[in-house]
């Protein structure tokens, strides 16, 4: 019988490249990619954490439930130098919690959203899409005088 590893006790396995877009075949990669979607619908828009660049952040979900940010740090350190973890708070679910991670660059950033994350023995995936930019504070007022369309 296989015991689940802590996040900071085992890097994660990769596989091949992993595209959003992608189907396989054999079902499987489309049941993947449509518990992702639920994930990633439950939880909404995410931006990227304040002070930190959109293009290096990633929104990684489907951390077993009692991950802190510290295990997600080490866990994915293991892929790409790691700066920020923070928990993201709507929309989780009972059997899973979810994280915005800040690299240390945008090529890091891809690096890992392009890697097949595999976090335990028992084969627990993390999927990973990118952070939404936050609009400038110009943006915003554009929208609220309605010189531009809400996006």
């Amino acid at each position: 019988s296989s015991v689940p590893l802590s996040p900071s006790a085992m890097p994660p396995r990769r596989g091949g490249r992993r595209d959003d877009s992608e189907s396989e075949d054999d079902g499987g990669a489309r049941v993947a990619n449509k518990k992702a979607d639920a994930l990633f619908d439950a939880i909404g828009k995410v931006y990227e954490p304040e002070g930190f660049d959109a293009q290096s952040t990633l929104v990684c979900v489907g951390f077993p439930p009692t991950t802190t940010d510290i295990e997600v740090s080490n866990f994915l350190s293991w892929c790409a130098p790691v700066i920020h973890v923070e928990k993201i708070t709507q929309g989780s679910s009972a059997g899973s919690r979810n994280f915005t991670v800040v690299f240390a660059d945008a090529a890091s950033a891809q690096r890992v959203h392009k890697t097949d994350l595999v976090m335990d023995n028992a084969g627990r995936r993390i999927y990973t899409k990118f952070a939404i930019r936050r609009p400038s504070w110009f943006e915003e007022k554009l929208v609220q005088f309605g010189f531009a369309d809400p996006s």
